[in-house]
């Protein structure tokens, strides 16, 4: 799976481009969503639009990545993960090498396909549980593999691709937790709370979780913690971003 911090998006065309025959009828499909989306931002005085992609290797996909000034990868704490980020180490920079031997064929359409490059943010790990303050003991070696997965393959892949930023750029502190950005352990009972007032978990307000005494005080320091904790990968992000 990959969360991309998009601009602008792209549908179709990549059956026909990568037999190097694109359509004149079909040429302005990929930059027409790429078009759409920087409108609407315009429209709405919108500063970051984020797509939340499934986790398929499919051509949407391919294109919404491609349109993307960075992207997120997000992870659980299993071992199906790990597989999909060493797919995702050799995939990337394949799909970043057929936009740059593609580009051309769009340079005539009405909307041409966005020239840049995808910046990798760091990724994410989440739905777990905690014991004493960190990870339970099924979830620990499974976080550990994850990021030394990301350290020693992905990020590696991702740097000969160009689709990091200098080592400079990055945070001490996010090199040395290997990119990632957060670990968000699952959300339990603030979970329903949070569908029922239809705000993020971090956003309810105290009256939202509709609790009492003990049980109000618990969640309120769940809720603050998972604050807390997206505003700091926020920030992260945004930093980083700024430098793209």
């Amino acid at each position: 799976m990959c969360t991309s911090l998009a601009r602008k998006t792209a549908r179709g065309a990549i059956y026909l481009i990568k037999s190097n025959n694109a359509l004149a009828t079909l040429q302005n499909l990929p930059g027409a969503f790429h078009e759409l989306i920087r409108l609407t931002e315009e429209r709405y005085n919108i500063d970051y639009t984020i797509i939340d992609i499934n986790p398929s290797l499919s051509s949407v996909n391919q294109n919404l990545f491609l349109n993307s000034d960075g992207f997120v990868v997000p992870t659980n704490p299993d071992p199906f993960s790990v597989m999909a980020i060493k797919t995702l180490s050799t995939i990337l920079p394949r799909w970043k090498q057929w936009e740059s031997n593609s580009i051309d064929l769009f340079a005539d359409s009405a909307y041409p396909l966005r020239d840049g490059v995808p910046i990798f943010c760091g990724t994410l790990i989440q739905r777990f549980n905690i014991r004493n303050g960190r990870a339970a003991r099924p979830y620990r070696e499974n976080i550990s593999e994850i990021n030394q997965t990301v350290a020693d393959v992905l990020a590696g892949h991702l740097r000969t691709g160009g689709m990091m930023l200098s080592a400079a750029s990055y945070p001490e502190s996010l090199v040395l937790n290997h990119y990632c950005l957060a670990e968000i352990p699952d959300f339990q009972g603030l979970l329903p709370k949070a569908f029922a007032a239809g705000v993020p978990v971090f956003d309810l307000e105290d009256n939202e979780i509709g609790e009492v005494g003990n049980v109000l005080d618990t969640m309120k320091g769940k809720r603050d913690m998972f604050k807390t904790v997206v505003q700091s990968a926020t920030q992260t992000i945004k930093q980083l971003l700024a430098n793209v």
